[in-house]
């Protein structure tokens, strides 16, 4: 049971998706009469609902992982650690960010192209620079799920592992 409630620990990731959906969203909108940014605006719009939908699969897959192997080496490492505590405390300062540039972006809508393409070369820079945020808690998520993907394997292969402790212990000395 102790690692079904790690995943708890990413409720702010999924809050983060889903506000990057949205943005992702308006994002669409505001790109149809943006003029000559429509591309870069869609572009952006796309890596938003790319990562919304990583995160998603992140979370699926550790859920999924978590209700069928209750005692798992790797995710007790993952819990002694804070490892997704951290991504959620991320994921919540990074949400903020991320629903203030939906309403920058929804304050700028316009029919006017040439209007458009000046409003979002005022926000560009703010709304651009979430991006390296956001993969950052992708890239995190993406380790974490490939290290359960190896401890899975390892199982599979019923190559013997040490107890959950011993295996703790052990990665810490590693690290």
């Amino acid at each position: 049971m102790e690692a079904i409630a790690v995943i708890g620990g990413l409720a702010a990731v999924l809050q983060l998706a889903d506000a990057s959906s949205r943005c992702a969203s308006t994002l669409i909108r505001f790109s149809k009469n943006a003029g000559s940014a429509s591309e870069e605006i869609a572009h952006f719009a796309t890596q938003n609902k790319t990562f919304s939908s990583s995160v998603r699969l992140a979370y699926v897959t550790l859920s999924y992982h978590c209700s069928r192997h209750r005692v798992s080496p790797v995710i007790n490492y993952i819990r002694s650690k804070a490892i997704l505590e951290g991504l959620d405390d991320e994921s919540r300062y990074v949400r903020t960010r991320v629903k203030e540039a939906d309403k920058r972006i929804r304050s700028l809508e316009t029919t006017f192209k040439l209007w458009g393409m000046l409003r979002w070369t005022i926000c560009r820079d703010s709304v651009l620079g979430l991006s390296p945020q956001m993969d950052s808690i992708k890239h995190s998520l993406l380790l974490v799920m490939q290290t359960v993907q190896l401890e899975v394997m390892m199982k599979d292969k019923e190559q013997p592992t040490l107890n959950a402790a011993g295996e703790t212990s052990r990665l810490d000395d590693e690290m």
